[in-house]
């Protein structure tokens, strides 16, 4: 965590300080993907390969795609949402003094912020970035990119890989609407619905 300074913020500090709860799931798709530890079973399905975790932030999305099956990306951000571990992640930058609270369903109202850093979160946010984008090697899934400027950023072939949804082919919604459907923070994780 944070202590030290900006340059210890890791990708899932630094997709939280850019887009909440949100990005954190969808930067962790994307590195879970990029690592081969979930594989795309079609586009917008996603399916446990390797559940080895190195973050809480993996931890919770592999188990929000669960052992058995595959899941929709809109899912796993469903199942996602209430996992205290993620939440844990954005009250310890709370904490740090880089958040001023944890984002709620109101704060993504449009025109709102959906993430409300401090000065000190803009800045640590700012210099992190810098240092892990000046590192030529820095960002071999992508998942940098994705926690800084959301699924948009990637090519299009392979944001539709991970993000389309299946049943309908329509692009993902934004982080501001996807935060505006989930709970409030804090809350225990519910058990896992057999839902699909």
């Amino acid at each position: 965590m944070p202590r030290s300074g900006p340059q210890h913020l890791d990708v899932y500090d630094m997709a939280f300080l850019a887009g909440g709860l949100p990005r954190v799931v969808d930067t962790a798709l994307v590195d879970l993907v990029g690592t081969g530890r979930i594989r795309v079973h079609s586009p917008g399905q996603l399916v446990v390969s390797d559940p080895r975790r190195r973050h809480p932030a993996e931890a919770a999305v592999l188990d929000a795609v669960g052992a058995h099956g595959h899941r929709s990306v809109d899912t796993i951000r469903r199942r996602a949402r209430d996992d205290d571990r993620l939440h844990a992640l954005g009250q310890r930058l709370v904490d740090a003094g880089l958040l001023h609270r944890l984002p709620t369903p109101r704060a993504h109202r449009p025109g709102g912020r959906a993430v409300a850093r401090t000065r000190h979160g803009t800045g640590a946010l700012t210099i992190a970035a810098a240092a892990r984008q000046s590192d030529p090697v820095h960002d071999p899934t992508d998942a940098l990119l994705v926690a800084l400027r959301g699924p948009a950023a990637l090519d299009p072939e392979r944001r539709a890989a991970i993000f389309e949804r299946p049943e309908t082919g329509r692009p993902p919604p934004d982080d501001a609407q996807l935060s505006a459907r989930s709970h409030v923070p804090g809350t225990r994780q519910r058990p896992a619905a057999a839902a699909r």
